[in-house]
């Protein structure tokens, strides 16, 4: 009886948080498709931006100068970027060597204790053989 109570509970409770499941990843995929239309209407005014600028550039200085310029700041933009992201990975790179050295370390450490010198075990084992021999003449030995 109480058996049928406890399981009636948990149903109750996995039905109840399964809801709530499916509620977060409905809510998580509409914020998604939101973010992603904003960022589309975000690319789209900031590409009209870039042809009203060219277009009132290219009045006052020429068309093709102006798409000159233009191809110039967008050459000058990507190389600003390729260089933010080399000294990223320049900053990253002593923190990875710096962990391959220690793994590496700890594994010549982890080797040195998993293997033993075979002159080592050889004796060990001579050891253990001789105790064995003793031992067992004391025990049949005859009176």
């Amino acid at each position: 009886m109480i058996l049928r109570g406890l399981l009636k509970t948990a149903e109750l409770g996995i039905g109840v948080a399964r809801q709530e499941a499916k509620a977060a990843v409905s809510r998580a995929v509409q914020q998604a498709a939101f973010a992603l239309v904003t960022l589309t209407f975000l690319f789209v005014a900031l590409c009209f931006g870039l042809s009203a600028f060219t277009v009132w550039l290219a009045r006052e200085i020429g068309t093709v100068s102006a798409f000159g310029v233009m191809a110039l700041v967008f050459a000058v933009l990507a190389l600003i970027v390729y260089g933010v992201s080399r000294a990223a990975a320049n900053r990253d790179r002593p923190k990875r060597r710096h962990r391959r050295a220690r793994r590496e370390a700890e594994e010549e450490e982890a080797r040195s204790y998993a293997e033993p010198e075979s002159g080592s075990t050889v004796a060990s084992l001579a050891v253990v053989f001789l105790v064995g021999f003793t031992l067992a003449q004391q025990l049949f030995r005859r009176r």
